[in-house]
């Protein structure tokens, strides 16, 4: 038996049926779907594997911060992978495996508080996390909160002691720039001119 990738139309198909099942939220491109409320977007992935299967994925962009994904999660094994001649019977369990196994969930409204809440206690301390934790917590008005995340960032990037990759300057830069903005209490015009449309 030959493997074959999904094709094209196939894959749109495949992303169709997911979209039919969360109604509320756009179909992008034919391979994503998404919600967004304030300085949020949850996202829910699709990839085209070589194998011929499709594998989803789930995240949340804050939209307020330069490429910032918090909770990135994948399914259980079970779900973890679809074959397109199992998405017929299968892809019904999987969307109940996306609504049991994912934070937040995608059947509740975005919270904010949820969000730093879940990204807080789940931190792997790298830089994307703490520029999107001191965004969040700027949002909210969690002022102090925000700055010592901006301030874990500047300290973990000083230790650091080598060359930054133009991603993680790009995080310091913006937090520092946060944090001025904070205190001379222009944070919610900062933010807003930092909002991706």
């Amino acid at each position: 038996m030959s493997i074959k990738p999904l094709t094209k139309n196939q894959f749109s198909e495949v992303v169709a049926c997911y979209g039919k099942a969360f109604a509320g939220w756009d179909v992008v491109a034919g391979e994503r779907l998404i919600r967004s409320s304030g300085p949020l977007l949850q996202q829910i992935g699709f990839e085209a594997l070589r194998s011929g299967a499709y594998r989803p994925s789930v995240a949340v962009r804050v939209l307020i911060a330069p490429g910032v994904v918090l909770l990135p999660q994948f399914l259980d094994i079970r779900h973890r992978e679809i074959f397109a001649r199992e998405h017929a019977s299968k892809w019904e369990r999987v969307v109940e495996a996306i609504e049991q196994q994912i934070y937040p969930s995608v059947r509740a409204p975005l919270d904010v508080r949820e969000v730093i809440e879940l990204s807080t206690k789940l931190t792997s301390g790298s830089a994307n996390d703490m520029c999107g934790l001191a965004a969040l917590n700027a949002y909210i008005g969690n002022r102090e909160e925000a700055l010592a995340w901006c301030r874990q960032l500047d300290d973990k990037m000083r230790a650091s002691n080598r060359q930054l990759e133009k991603w993680e300057a790009a995080y310091l830069r913006y937090t520092k720039d946060l944090a001025a903005a904070i205190n001379a209490g222009e944070v919610d015009a900062y933010l807003q001119r930092q909002k991706v449309a």
